[in-house]
């Protein structure tokens, strides 16, 4: 059984523009108070096999030299990068971001570029602990009820997902398994038909 979730780009906008704005922290803890700041988007585009790219403005906060600096952001191009990979419990949807362009106040092209280096990395769905174990999620067992004896169980798994992004939509496809376990075994002779 195949299941689409499908989220046009009507919906991301809907979605982004009630995210934010929001500071993304690059550190498990804010103590050095390193972070990415985006304000409501300006633009918000589909690219293809890709992303959801973002254009809007912010902030960020970020060593250069051993200093913690503030810096404006007039303009930063991002692209939120979901990926289905394989999980701990089966497939998990990882969500990531990746900073294409920045337009930082009164720094030039190559400190720009610095910053992007270094903010990029942390950025990463495993650095941000931002995920979806679907695998975990999709996983149910209902137990019948008596009157269907010898059935024990219901349950359902998700043997696969993928994910497509199209210049209109973001579609997950999840293939779902469903089975029914019993408390006795089928008597000799009986096959399923």
């Amino acid at each position: 059984m195949e299941v689409d979730v499908t989220l046009s780009l009507g919906e991301i906008k809907r979605l982004l523009d009630e995210v934010a704005p929001i500071r993304i922290h690059l550190t498990e803890r804010d103590e050095d108070r390193r972070f990415v700041e985006l304000e409501r988007p300006r633009e918000v585009s589909m690219v293809p096999g890709e992303g959801v790219r973002i254009i809007t403005d912010g902030r960020v906060r970020h060593e250069l030299a051993g200093v913690g600096l503030p810096f404006e952001v007039r303009r930063v191009q991002v692209l939120f990068v979901p990926r289905v990979v394989q999980g701990h419990h089966g497939h998990r949807l990882d969500f990531g971001f990746r900073v294409e362009e920045a337009d930082l106040e009164n720094l030039p092209g190559l400190v720009e570029n610095v910053v992007i280096a270094k903010v990029n990395p942390l950025l990463q769905a495993d650095r941000l602990g931002s995920s979806w174990e679907i695998g975990k999620t999709v996983a149910v067992s209902l137990v019948m009820p008596e009157r269907f004896e010898p059935l024990d169980r219901l349950l359902l798994g998700a043997r696969a997902a993928t994910l497509s992004i199209t210049h209109d939509s973001l579609i997950l496809r999840l293939s779902l398994e469903l089975q029914i376990t019993r408390s006795a075994p089928r008597p000799s002779g009986q096959t399923p038909g």
